[in-house]
């Protein structure tokens, strides 16, 4: 393989560390309110968690096998765990520095965290009350002794670990879990315009002497522990969970920041967050009164959150109601607690139409979810499919059959996110509307294989994972090295979450040696090196971290001029491309390719939110104000004047209507 060598590749864990460095720096942003900036902390804390149990776990697991494995940056796994402990210590560090700062501000605006021993002897006394009346009953200390073995930690919990030490001198030790059942933090009672809150482990730790009277389990691989803690407990630990020096993190401050997500949305605090934003009705949906009509007449796009997600969910809730509606056909990945395009899916088998959901039941997190939702729809009467042996479906479609002047007419909507209206408000995705023929003939190839067991067709329009994309996208990029060996406009734009595919990488090196231009858009990793002389001298990499977590995954080519764009559920992964079912599909409206290269260019024009990568796999942020030009903000502005008239609305009351039709 021609660039096969080390150096061209970055590690793609150290690449993910340097994501969270790039959120966490948000919440140094002085410009924007506190609380903003706080939840920006939690993000890091939740980012590292997930991390450590998924990554970094795979990795010391893999580092006990005899094999001596190499990644594409040539890192043994011993050399790539001690740079992952470098890195997450310092990122820790930063993280309770940043927040520090924070707090300091607070006080300023009257917020204070404060100890057990700061209250007054009125308030110690409510403290003493609270502890016993709503604390103490769900407490459980478990003792660690030789008739009691050291217990079992659940993955992100918090515990108090407690010294005993008996009339004979004798130390032993106690753990007892912080209870999730409860809040995190406790507001003193009302004090003036003054606002303080305790956290619930300092108030166990507090009263823990009137304690004591007398999912599969994977190995630790990171402990944060409270510098006060003494170092008999410390060592304790460290044996028990059969850890190293490395995988303890000894913090200056609350453990585990997640419970800022909550803080930093109590009421009272307006001041200090960003307004809340409303989204707009989509652009194409100016003066819609009928969706199906719509959608017939032309394609449809959307961009969330920008744009509302509820077309996506009238989509649903009036096909299943509609007499005219024969079939209803959707994948799901993760949808929101109470979901209403759930609640529409089960309403509609109930009114004798044909439902069938492709449910992924291995969405990392959501799997319980997943099952409690899944059961309801089987008795609903859907036909629920569990996806394919080996293959997780990460697809994102709904297909709607309608009976229309004798015959039928399908109605296609394909999107770059989940069909969850809960993220749909803060992830930005784009989605389609279609009822293209071509599309439509696709789609019901598309489940035909998902369902049964049909061999992929020849398709139309889409491509589908694991079976065409990779060589699909290799043949739009060849595309562009030969325009540019013919002299003509050769420029691919791809946005995506990561970017670590090693023969993707290849590929775009040699678009690059050929002359074609490359901007890529990476969210988090990317194992890309760019500007490197004669290899990736043409590419530039940079990440956008702002209010929206960007999800989107647009691809653009310029094509010698007659450009062509498409959206996918796909980054450029090796996962994306070989283990799961995903789609590629392109946009063919004029109008919408122009939209989508608009907003690339504003992406690549972003001087607030982005980072630019360095050949070294570093960032620098960049950050400057004449002009300042942020590509989030710029959107909602142009949505919000955009507005036409009032959201679409479609009956919410889904009567029971029974009848029957075939496809």
């Amino acid at each position: 393989m021609k660039y096969a060598k080390y150096e061209y590749y970055l590690n793609r864990e150290l690449s993910w560390l340097k994501f969270n460095e790039r959120v966490l720096a948000e919440s140094m942003d002085k410009n924007s309110p506190l609380m903003e900036r706080l939840k920006f902390i939690a993000i890091t804390s939740s980012n590292l968690d997930e991390f450590f149990m998924i990554r970094v776990g795979t990795l010391k697991t893999q580092n006990e096998e005899t094999q001596e494995i190499l990644d594409d940056a040539g890192l043994s796994t011993a050399v790539q765990l001690s740079a992952i402990a470098d890195a997450a210590h310092k990122l820790v560090k930063l993280q309770y520095q940043s927040l520090s700062r924070i707090l300091e501000h607070l006080e300023k605006h009257n917020v204070s965290f404060i100890g057990a021993e700061e209250l007054s002897s009125k308030e110690q006394i409510w403290l003493k009350d609270y502890f016993q009346t709503v604390i103490f009953p769900v407490l459980t200390p478990l003792a660690v002794d030789a008739s009691h073995p050291f217990p079992f930690l659940a993955n992100r919990s918090l515990n108090l670990g407690i010294t005993l030490t008996g009339s004979d001198k004798k130390i032993s030790i106690s753990v007892v879990q912080v209870p999730t059942v409860l809040p995190r933090l406790v507001e003193t009672p009302s004090n003036g315009k003054k606002r303080r809150f305790l956290f619930l482990e300092d108030i166990i730790e507090q009263y823990a002497h009137q304690l004591f009277y007398e999912r599969k389990r994977g190995r630790a691989v990171r402990l944060e522990i409270g510098r006060k803690g003494n170092s008999e407990l410390k060592k304790f630990l460290i044996d028990e969970l059969m850890i190293g020096e490395n995988d303890l993190y000894q913090i200056q401050g609350p453990l585990d920041l997640t419970y800022l997500f909550k803080f930093a949305d109590y009421t009272g605090f307006e001041s200090l967050r960003l307004s809340t934003i409303s989204p707009h009705p989509p652009k194409d949906l100016g003066g819609v009164e009928d969706l199906f009509a719509a959608i017939r007449e032309r394609d449809i796009l959307l961009h969330h959150p920008y744009e509302s997600f509820n077309p996506v969910v009238d989509f649903v809730q009036s096909a299943a109601i509609d007499p005219n509606v024969l079939a209803i056909k959707q994948t799901l990945y993760r949808v929101s607690g109470n979901s209403p395009i759930v609640q529409a899916l089960a309403q509609a088998a109930e009114n004798g139409k044909q439902v069938t959901v492709v449910v992924e039941i291995l969405a990392r997190f959501d799997e319980e979810n997943n099952i409690l939702w899944a059961r309801r729809l089987e008795e609903a009467g859907c036909h629920v499919i569990y996806g394919l042996v080996g293959l997780k479906t990460h697809a994102k479609m709904c297909l709607i059959v309608r009976r229309e002047g004798g015959g039928i007419k399908r109605y296609v909507h394909m999107s770059t996110g989940n069909y969850n209206d809960s993220t749909a408000k803060i992830y930005t995705d784009i989605g389609l509307f279609t009822a293209n023929d071509q599309f439509g003939a696709d789609a019901s190839g598309f489940f035909n294989v998902l369902t049964g067991y049909s061999d992929p067709p020849v398709w139309n329009k889409i491509v589908v994972a694991p079976v065409g994309l990779r060589q699909r996208l290799y043949e739009l990029i060849d595309q562009e090295i030969s325009c540019a060996r013919q002299g003509k406009p050769a420029h691919i734009i791809a946005k995506m979450n990561a970017l670590l595919d090693k023969d993707i990488v290849a590929k775009l090196y040699e678009a690059s040696s050929a002359g074609v231009d490359i901007d890529l858009i990476v969210r988090g990793i990317c194992v890309l090196r760019p500007g490197m002389p004669g290899v990736s001298d043409r590419i530039k990499v940079r990440s956008i971290v702002g209010r929206f977590l960007e999800h989107s995954r647009i691809f653009y080519f310029a094509n010698g001029g007659d450009a062509k764009c498409y959206l996918s559920s796909a980054d450029w992964m090796p996962r994306n491309l070989i283990r799961r079912v995903e789609l590629f599909f392109p946009v063919e409206n004029d109008e919408h390719i122009e939209r989508l290269k608009d907003i690339l260019d504003m992406m690549l024009a972003d001087n607030q939110k982005s980072h630019i990568m360095k050949n070294d796999g570093t960032y620098r942020h960049q950050k400057t104000t004449n002009p300042a030009f942020s590509v989030q903000d710029e959107l909602y502005r142009r949505s919000n004047e955009s507005v036409t008239r009032p959201d679409l609305k479609i009956p919410r009351i889904l009567p029971v209507t029974k009848h029957s039709g075939e496809l």
